[in-house]
Parts: C-alpha cells; structure tokens; sequence
C-alpha cells in the first residue's frame, strides 16, 4: 500500500533531530519545575525565614537587656563607692570610730537638712542611711547632687536596713544597702545588695 502524500510532507518539513527524538511519554519529564513543587519550595523557605527572623529579634533582645544591665552595675557601683566613703551613721564620732549610740532604726534617713540636687548641685550627705530614697526611687545623680542625663530614664531605689545579724553581730553593727536600678522600659528593678559595718 502506498504512503499517501500528506504524511510524506509532513515528514519532510520536520528537521531530521526533531524527527529522531521520542515524544512525551510516561517516563520522560519535560525539565523545569512543577507547580507543586514552587509551591512546597516557597512553603520550606518561609518557615526557614520565619524561624531565622524569630531567632533574630530573641538576640537583639538579649542584647538591649545586656546593655541594660551593665549599665544598671555601673551605676549601682558608683553609688556603693560614694555611700561606702561616708560615716557609718550621723552619731558616729567624727575622726572615725563606733558610734554609741546608733540612730534608732526607725529613725534611719536624711537627718534635717541635708540635701543632695536640687536647683544648685549640692551634696551634703555625710551617713550611710542619708541614701534612703522613697520607694518610687528617683532619678540617678553624680557625687555632686547633679542629675546624670546619661541615665535618662532609670530610676535608683536604696533602703538602708540595720542587719547586724546577718553577718553574726549585734543588730546595730552593720547596714544592709539595697540599690535597685530600674532601667527605661522594663517592668523589674535589677537589685544589688552590700554591707556597710561599724568597726
């Protein structure tokens, strides 16, 4: 039977390479990706960036909180230097020495007149329990009274307790000082605690 002219033009017109490959079959993938396939690989990507983004902003935050605290421990130092240069207590002698008798415990504080800020930078504390704030706090000052605008925003807290007793001594023989700093933007105070004793 003869080949009819139809299919022996069509065969003609084709090029010889595209004459000689195999159609599509079930084994033979055209390359390229499937829908299914963008769709599974965007979905893998985003729940990688989401967990890279989450990690992220966990650091950064751990980080502004490290700040924060060393800061807090400068400041907390600076005021245990300047409590820790003055007088045991407002009865204690002069040149140094016990007092006999300490201020009554619940007498602790600023004793009259005595001063530190204000208008004029003034600072004339001279005892231990002069530091007592209220317990709102108020904002950090240098050894002058002067306020420190490079702690704008924290607030310094400091009670001063007699707490001979933890230390094995009569009550009177030493002060406990609590300085809490509390940073801007956080809810808690980060607490330090020394003694100062009367020997």
């Amino acid at each position: 039977m003869p080949t009819p002219p139809t299919l022996l033009k069509v065969a003609a017109t084709m090029p010889k390479h595209a004459a000689n490959q195999p159609g599509p079959s079930l084994g033979h993938h055209p390359s390229g990706f499937t829908l299914v396939e963008l769709v599974i690989t965007i979905a893998i990507l985003s729940i990688t960036l989401l967990a890279v983004a989450k990690s992220l902003q966990f650091s950064l935050q751990f980080s502004a909180d490290s700040l924060w605290q060393s800061r807090s421990v400068a400041l907390a130092n600076a005021y245990a230097d300047e409590i820790m240069g003055q007088r045991y207590d407002q009865l204690s002698p002069g040149g140094g020495g016990r007092c006999a008798p300490c201020t009554a415990p619940h007498a602790l504080g600023r004793d009259g007149a005595e001063a530190r800020g204000g208008a004029v930078a003034v600072n004339s504390y001279n005892d231990v329990d002069d530091y007592i704030t209220d317990p709102e706090g108020e904002p950090p000052r240098n050894a002058w009274g002067a306020k420190r605008a490079d702690y704008s925003g924290y607030r310094v807290i400091i009670q001063v307790t007699y707490a001979g007793t933890d230390l094995g001594l009569s009550l009177q023989a030493a002060k406990k000082v609590a300085i809490s700093i509390k940073p801007p933007a956080q809810t808690a105070a980060i607490p330090f605690v020394f003694y100062r004793t009367d020997l």
